[in-house]
């Protein structure tokens, strides 16, 4: 795989009297800013760190559940990336990938809401493509911490050398250091072997020991094992270490920091600590990790709660791998993700959470090695000089075949296609008539092809060249009729195709090129079983093309016994209806239904941006029905779609906060009515919906 470089998606969060605000500062689409509540009460909070990993023995090897991470996750995405913010990101992330080997860094900068900062961003979850932002390195999630004076990466080159501190002091609960040192060892037996890493462990776990050894050498990385703790009264993180008895000692970890401050080489702290990660909600940098990073580390890598052994050892040995073969700290973070989770795993590759001051993540600048000559070399290590080895820098074992493949399928849920075809051809590299690989291949170019004509596609909508974005997403349906959300696509664009012709010409149905195509799947499309009749098109398009189009007085087909029960769209409300946005909305809605008699009671629901649910709906009698929504005065887009079975007959997609659909009924049935909050600015949005007769 080639070395990710990435551009980066800079994301503030910000707290103005009782509301917070999501700022997007820097991204290669501009700016965006939307306004949103705490996705989670302090009670849901808790509930999902008992839920994440159960029980307070996780190192037994329980894991947590992946629907209540999935649940988590999708509500903190639908908090802020919702809006402008969700175009912005989707077009930054399409704009980046179409630069080879070019990702989307995610970086929230979180000390403006400190109480924010406790919320498990990690688990970010795109619920439309089922993707978890953290577990792909194509959108890598850090939480940025800015400094004034960033530290350079340092130039050396291999072995990196890691200081490992075990503290199990007496009145904690105890861990086994010769265990935890064995698992350690375990993790980076074959990088020790290559010469790319020196593993050191210290004595005790005492700060004067710490003190003493860096002093006399220089290190790299310092990894904690053991307890930390956040006390709320003091509003302080702690590490527990020890004193020189073995008894335990609570410290700060401002006191931690004043000592490894001073170790110059320093790049990388990992704190393998229950509640290592975790911020107060008053002072960012309150947390362990985060007061290091004020302490002018780099990068702290701090686990939010505990490990089980499995997890840790996948972790431990992928991250350094990752990071020995000189990716970004950020980008090793991803591949320790997927190493944790291509184990079967699913809810602890969340646990490590990434604080980062540097400007692109590279914590290590490797030299190229210096030739033998009469100079003499100091010693790796030591105070004098840096090391320099005579023979050529090691570079970390190859991964293997399972591994590759692993990752590769791995990349491909995540569409992220440069990834995928990097590991598909590392594993061609090993047998080139891997018959796995070669079927990878076949389907990534596929894939590409595919998802590149749906970006020209989405392109051409955003520019409003929408004759060129009917085609281009009929042509994505034609190879792929279920392809992410290109259905709703293509009814935004025959929207706005018959609002163009509407204006143009009144009277006159759009009916050649490539929406003369569209019309025809949907006329072959909606025939259905059941007892709803009908309606013309919302945007015209499911209108005989003999007949006129006027979005005033609807022409309806004559009905007779053996008409066929067929469902068309009829613009109704979305002409006539008032705006929502009032203090009074479902009354001002409601002007939209004259003429019609309300034939059932309100439904009231509550959604926020980006959910959907399902209404049950029951037509008894034969008529002309009108089904009415509107939602609150924080929700700017609502859309309605009928259902009779599995099949969509009837939908209003249009932007705007008044959806309404007319269906003739000639025989009793039963339907489902879709409602979709698509744009909510504070979650949840209340919404109404109502059935009329006339």
């Amino acid at each position: 795989m080639a070395n990710m470089k990435y551009v980066d998606f800079e994301i503030a969060i910000e707290k103005e009297g009782d509301e917070y605000y999501a700022q997007v500062l820097h991204s290669p689409h501009g700016q965006a800013r939307v306004r949103f509540q705490n996705p989670l009460s302090a009670m849901e909070l808790e509930n999902f760190w008992l839920k994440a990993v159960r029980g307070s023995t996780v190192r037994s090897g329980s894991v947590g559940d992946s629907k209540f991470a999935k649940e988590v996750g999708g509500r903190l995405y639908r908090s802020v990336f919702t809006g402008e913010v969700e175009t912005c990101f989707q077009t930054s992330l399409a704009r980046a990938q179409d630069e080879p080997n070019t990702g989307l860094r995610i970086r929230l900068r979180l000390s403006s809401a400190p109480e924010l900062a406790a919320l498990p961003w990690e688990y970010l979850y795109q619920e439309r493509n089922r993707r978890f932002l953290a577990l792909t390195s194509a959108t890598p999630v850090v939480r940025f911490l800015d400094r004034p004076d960033r530290t350079r990466p340092l130039r050396t080159s291999p072995p990196l050398r890691v200081l490992v501190m075990i503290s199990s002091p007496r009145g904690v609960e105890t861990l086994d250091s010769t265990a935890e040192w064995e698992r350690m060892k375990r993790a980076f037996t074959d990088l020790e072997a290559s010469g790319a890493v020196i593993l050191e462990k210290l004595p005790d776990a005492t700060l004067d020991t710490l003190r003493w050894t860096l002093r006399a050498g220089e290190y790299h990385i310092f990894h904690f094992i053991g307890h930390g703790l956040f006390d709320p009264d003091r509003n302080t993180g702690f590490l527990i270490l020890e004193d020189g008895e073995g008894n335990a000692v609570h410290t700060s970890a401002e006191r931690l920091g004043v000592i490894l401050h001073d170790e110059r080489t320093l790049r990388l702290v990992v704190l393998n600590a229950c509640e290592g990660g975790r911020a107060a909600e008053s002072d960012i940098f309150a947390g362990a990790a985060q007061t290091l990073v004020q302490q002018d580390i780099p990068a702290v890598v701090a686990m939010q709660f505990e490990f089980t052994d499995r997890a840790a050892i996948a972790f431990t040995h992928e991250f350094y791998r990752s990071i020995v073969f000189g990716d970004p700290v950020d980008t090793a973070l991803t591949q320790a993700r997927q190493a944790i989770y291509t184990s079967g795993n699913e809810v602890e590759w969340g646990t490590p959470v990434l604080y980062m001051q540097t400007d692109d993540g590279h914590l290590f600048e490797f030299e190229a090695a210096k030739e033998a000559s009469g100079d003499s070399v100091p010693q790796a290590g030591r105070r004098g000089g840096s090391p320099s080895p005579s023979a050529p820098p090691p570079t970390p074992p190859p991964p293997a075949r399972e591994e590759l493949l692993n990752a590769a399928r791995l990349a491909m849920k995540a569409e992220s296609w440069d990834e995928a075809s990097d590991r598909a051809h590392a594993l061609l590299a090993r047998d080139s008539a891997d018959p796995d690989a070669l079927a990878m291949i076949r389907q990534i170019e596929d894939e590409r092809r595919l998802a590149a004509r749906y970006r020209e596609a989405s392109g051409f909508a955003t520019r409003g060249q929408w004759k060129e974005a009917a085609a281009a997403f009929d042509e994505v349906q034609r190879v792929r009729p279920a392809y992410r959300d290109v259905d709703v696509q293509i009814r935004r664009v025959q929207l706005e195709l018959e609002r163009i012709a509407r204006a143009d010409a009144p009277g006159q149905t759009v009916a050649s090129g490539p929406l003369a195509a569209i019309r025809e799947r949907f006329k072959r499309g909606v025939m259905v079983g059941g007892g709803i009749l009908a309606v013309l098109a919302i945007i015209g398009i499911l209108v005989p093309d003999e007949e006129p189009y006027s979005p005033y007085e609807p022409v309806l087909p004559e009905v007779t016994p053996d008409t066929p029960p067929v469902a068309q769209m009829q613009p109704f409300a979305s002409l006539t209806a008032p705006s929502s946005s009032g203090g009074n909305w479902w009354r001002d809605a409601e002007a939209a239904a004259v003429g019609y008699s309300p034939w059932t009671d309100l439904h009231i629901g509550n959604l926020n941006g980006g959910d959907q649910q399902f209404v049950d709906m029951s037509f008894d009698q034969p008529g002309d029905y009108l089904l009415l929504g509107a939602c609150d005065g924080d929700c700017s887009d609502l859309d309605l779609e009928m259902f009779e079975g599995d099949r969509s007959v009837a939908a209003d997609y249009k932007v705007d906060d008044v959806p309404a659909l007319q269906v003739i009924i000639v025989s009793p049935t039963q339907g489902q009515l879709k409602v979709s909050m698509a744009s909510c600015s504070v979650n949840p949005c209340q919404y109404q919906v109502r059935t009329y007769r006339r």
